[in-house]
C-alpha cells in the first residue's frame, strides 16, 4: 500500500536505494551517472554535430565542382579527339583519290 501512494519523484527514489541497495553504493552510483550525459557533454556533441553537417555541406559542393570540371574536361578531350579523327579521315579520303587516279592510270594503259 505504501508503494500505491509514492508519487512518481517517490518511486523513482525508492528505486535508486534499491538499486544501491543490492549492488552496492558506489557500483550502483557509477551505473547511473553512466547513462546520462553532462550539460557540457551535449553542448560538445550538438557542436561537433553542427561542425560535421557543414564539413558535410562543403564537402558536397567540392564534389559538384569537381565533377563539373571533369564534365569540362571529358567534353574538351572528346571534341579533340573527333576533330583529330575527323583530319585523319581527310588525310585517308585524299589517299584514297589518289590511289584511285593512279590505278585507274595503269588500267588505261
Amino acid at each position: 500500500m505504501i508503494l500505491a501512494e509514492a508519487s512518481v519523484s517517490q518511486s523513482g527514489i525508492m528505486w535508486i536505494a534499491g538499486l544501491l541497495a543490492v549492488s552496492g553504493p558506489v557500483s550502483a552510483l557509477a551505473s547511473l551517472v553512466g547513462h546520462f550525459a553532462t550539460r557540457r557533454e551535449v553542448e560538445a556533441l550538438d557542436k561537433r554535430v553542427t561542425q560535421l553537417t557543414e564539413d558535410n555541406h562543403e564537402l558536397r559542393r567540392e564534389l559538384q565542382d569537381m565533377e563539373r570540371r571533369l564534365q569540362a574536361s571529358s567534353e574538351a578531350r572528346a571534341l579533340a579527339n573527333h576533330e583529330r579523327t575527323n583530319e585523319i579521315l581527310e588525310a585517308v579520303s585524299r589517299l584514297a583519290g589518289r590511289f584511285d587516279e593512279s590505278t585507274s592510270r595503269d588500267h588505261a594503259r
